[in-house]
């Protein structure tokens, strides 16, 4: 949306007074200019901003100018100057847009919405969210697998969260059956589509649940070869604010190395799949999901190399920078990477903790990738 670009002298003029407070003046100036109430496309500007900066004296300046409350700066958007009002908490913008007739629900592709409730929930404005929901807003209303009780639960406002449950409100995933079939097909979807073709190899590690590992040899996509899970987010691992939580393992190899199935059967070059089947099974036994740094050691000797080849002697197991998708059933599943670490990086991270072992790799230029000549940053 925008602006005529013969008008921007004007609106710049029409600006000033909005910033200084003065109501009347930028009124005055509406009205002698009433082609710049609107953008040129017909759509609404200052209203929406009005709201969003709790200006109510401008705010019932331009209804009163025949802005409708419910106008947006989008087309065939409605009900954007409550949605903003409310997620920035601005109660009393919000009271007054309600009572003149702004819509709290809407319909978006043929799903009920409330943006203005998620986002009040989700900023934690209790006191908006309730007079929301006292004038009709729909506690069941939701937008992308998300609703007003999960956007207040996993931005931590747990007196909102309490108050929306009162009014029946409940997270989706406990009415939804969890669907493991198709979030196994969709992990696997999403990782062929960012890193390559699947190679034919595989294997299962029995269990609670099944868990299958799976390669993706290096190829024009992606210049590692990578070895990840599935099955194993059939596991409810919560955390934090998550009662759903659940995961994933992947561990990136260089191209160099011997990924063919031959070649993988032998512990020179399949040392780093036994130690992701370890990681599964740590995750497999664990109730909620382990609290980082997750360090993943030799029992009997924790400084013991991993291999003949290498110094480094464990695994870091760190949440991979792609983040978690929300699967078909509204499930959140992400991977965790499993990063061979030296002695001195172990002391590091159990001394001066993780975010500076983070920020060293990162100086150095260091990739989540099991490299075993890499630098040891654990070592200054």
């Amino acid at each position: 949306m925008s602006w005529r670009k013969e008008d921007i002298p004007l609106l710049q003029e029409i600006d000033a007074p909005y910033r200084s407070g003065n109501v009347e003046q930028m009124r005055q100036l509406l009205l002698n200019n009433p082609h710049v109430l609107r953008m040129k496309e017909g759509t609404d500007f200052w209203l929406g901003m009005a709201a969003a900066e709790g200006k109510l004296d401008f705010v019932k300046m331009l209804v009163g100018l025949g802005i409708g409350v419910d106008e947006s700066d989008q087309p065939g958007v409605v009900g954007q100057p409550l949605e903003r009002a409310a997620d920035a908490g601005h109660f009393d913008v919000v009271d007054w847009l309600i009572k003149h007739g702004a819509v709290i629900n809407t319909t978006f592709q043929g799903k009920t919405c409330s943006f203005a409730l998620s986002g009040a929930a989700r900023r934690g404005h209790f006191d908006v969210v309730k007079i929301l929901v006292e004038h009709g807003a729909d506690v069941h209303a939701s937008w992308m697998g998300i609703n007003a009780l999960m956007q207040a639960t996993d931005y931590g406002h747990p007196e909102i969260a309490a108050y929306l449950r009162s009014k029946g409100a409940k997270d989706i995933r406990e009415t939804v059956p969890p669907d493991y079939h198709a979030s196994h097909a969709r992990l696997i979807q999403e990782m062929v589509g960012a890193c390559g073709p699947m190679s034919d190899w595989k294997q299962v590690i029995p269990g609670n649940p099944d868990v299958t590992i799976h390669l993706i040899p290096a190829n024009k996509k992606c210049r590692d070869h990578v070895i990840f899970t599935i099955g194993l987010s059939d596991h409810r691992l919560p955390h934090e604010t998550d009662p759903f939580g659940a995961t994933e393992l992947k561990l990136l190899l260089p191209k160099k190395w011997s990924v063919s199935p031959e070649s993988l059967t032998h512990h020179a070059e399949n040392w780093p799949i036994e130690w992701l089947k370890r990681a599964v099974d740590v995750f497999r036994k664990a109730s909620a999901m382990p609290t980082p740094p997750l360090l993943l050691l030799n029992e009997s000797n924790p400084k013991e190399p991993l291999s003949e080849s290498s110094k480094q002697c464990g695994f870091l197991c760190h949440r991979a920078p792609e983040g978690a998708r929300q699967m078909p059933d509204y499930r959140w599943i992400g991977y965790r990477l499993l990063f061979s670490i030296y002695p001195e990086e172990v002391d590091l991270i159990q001394t001066k903790g993780l975010d500076e072992f983070i920020k060293r790799l990162g100086e150095a230029d260091i990739g989540f990738r099991i490299d075993l000549k890499r630098k040891n940053v654990g070592m200054k």
